[in-house]
């Protein structure tokens, strides 16, 4: 199964905004929170409290504006500017693909975002563009 070829990211309650595909990495961890707990009859067993995920998204060659993207979608300057957002948190939307089909089920999280990094690769002034290396790393709520 393909995971996760669609990347939704907006503000909480508010508007969705699609991130490109382009140049971008994606992976996520599962994050358990739980406390082991000894039985009376001397058994140690874990209690899980809670399952947490962590979101890890980078891009390569990403265009600041979206108008330079090959699908459209939204790249660096609104990335920027919803990790900037300090309203609250962010919903993130993965939409999960099997064997390469756009539909699929569409899983949403309510995330922080934990860094933002980006870094100037290049500065294109003939065409007005300037490209980055971008790592936003988020965790669930």
């Amino acid at each position: 199964m393909a995971l996760n070829n669609f990347v939704t990211l907006g503000e909480f309650g508010g508007t969705a905004f699609p991130l490109t595909d382009q140049g971008r990495t994606f992976s996520m961890a599962r994050d358990e929170r739980s406390v082991p707990v000894t039985l009376s009859n001397g058994i140690v067993k874990k209690y899980f409290m809670a399952v947490k995920y962590s979101f890890s998204l980078s891009w390569t060659f990403l265009p600041s504006s979206h108008l330079k993207t090959y699908d459209g979608k939204y790249a660096r300057d609104k990335i920027k500017e919803l990790t900037d957002y300090i309203g609250g948190p962010l919903t993130l939307s993965l939409q999960r693909t099997a064997s390469g089909s756009p539909v699929g089920q569409t899983t949403s999280y309510t995330v922080w975002v934990e860094s933002y990094s980006e870094d100037i690769i290049r500065r294109d002034y003939i065409s007005n563009n300037i490209w980055y290396e971008v790592k936003l790393d988020l965790k669930e709520q």
